[in-house]
């Protein structure tokens, strides 16, 4: 299996509690915990990184197939929320991300298309998601100056 399709990280848990270190290919090394009493809220939770994931695939795979479209993107912010159900097990019913493009020659047409192709193939953490969870993704075309 070559390096790009395999990945590993490495956890290991810092206290008595829920407080761990996580790190990939010796990168920045990453708090990851729980909120009082069960950890002591000294990183994010399991379900934030996997917000954050979604949301940065998708900001990245978009962006990118844009720019390769010879479209000037200036930068991009997302804002992802997951709602959780009230029972066991608490994952996420539903997903919303809100990617805010700033640029002065994007159209809704070039954003719709590599939309659905970010979610059909180059976004991997979206593909993997949008069978178990709702996702709603919408998006917003800044103008600069």
């Amino acid at each position: 299996m070559s390096k790009k399709q395999e990945m590993s990280v490495y956890i290991e848990s810092k206290n008595e509690k829920m407080h761990y270190h996580g790190n990939a290919d010796d990168q920045t090394t990453i708090n990851i915990d729980y909120i009082a009493p069960n950890g002591d809220d000294n990183g994010h939770t399991p379900l934030e990184l996997l917000l954050l994931s979604l949301g940065s695939c998708i900001a990245m795979s978009v962006t990118t197939m844009l720019r390769n479209r010879h479209k000037t993107i200036e930068s991009a912010t997302c804002h992802v929320k997951g709602f959780r159900r009230d029972m066991q097990p608490t994952n996420f019913e539903v997903i919303k991300v809100q990617l805010d493009l700033f640029s002065n020659d994007l159209t809704d047409k070039d954003v719709q298309k590599v939309m659905k192709i970010a979610k059909e193939k180059a976004c991997p953490v979206w593909n993997m998601l949008k069978n178990t969870v709702e996702i709603d993704v919408t998006y917003t075309i800044h103008q600069y100056s």
